[in-house]
């Protein structure tokens, strides 16, 4: 399941890696293939940034306000980088696209919320997640990291 601005919708994001060589449309690339890349190239294909918890978003300062969506990989939410770097780019980086988590837990959907993040994709690893599941995560009082 995925949700965006309440909604809960279905979105689907091809992640390349760095070793493919074909884009294909609405796809996600990793922050060192993002900087090789051409950008027009990215624009014709309306590709999007994928960053880890590793990834320095110093290196992309430039290009922020250009890139419509970016990916988050929240498998290690319980490092809390990964929320930290979401805020980072809220607070310190201005960004005002989408900030998509993918890889995400139903546990975490109101800490990914507090933090910044816009929408995100569900793992159906923990069990069911329904509409009023979701709802009850919206409410909360102040945000995060």
């Amino acid at each position: 399941m995925t949700t965006k601005n309440n909604i809960i919708l279905s979105k689907e994001l091809l992640h390349i890696s760095d070793f493919e060589s074909q884009l294909v449309e609405n796809c996600t690339i990793s922050l060192d293939r993002w900087l090789l890349e051409d950008k027009q190239l990215l624009k014709i294909f309306k590709v999007s940034l994928r960053l880890e918890i590793t990834d320095q978003i110093d290196r992309i300062a430039d290009d922020l306000q250009s890139i419509p969506l970016i990916a988050v990989d929240f498998r290690n939410a319980d490092d809390c980088r990964v929320c930290a770097q979401v805020r980072i780019l809220r607070s310190v980086w201005r960004y005002t696209g989408e900030i998509f988590a993918f890889n995400a837990n139903r546990n975490r959907v109101q800490l990914m919320l507090r933090c910044g993040v816009d929408s995100f994709d569900l793992t159906y690893q923990h069990g069911g997640f329904d509409v009023q599941n979701y709802v009850d995560a919206l409410s909360f009082y102040e945000r995060a990291v």
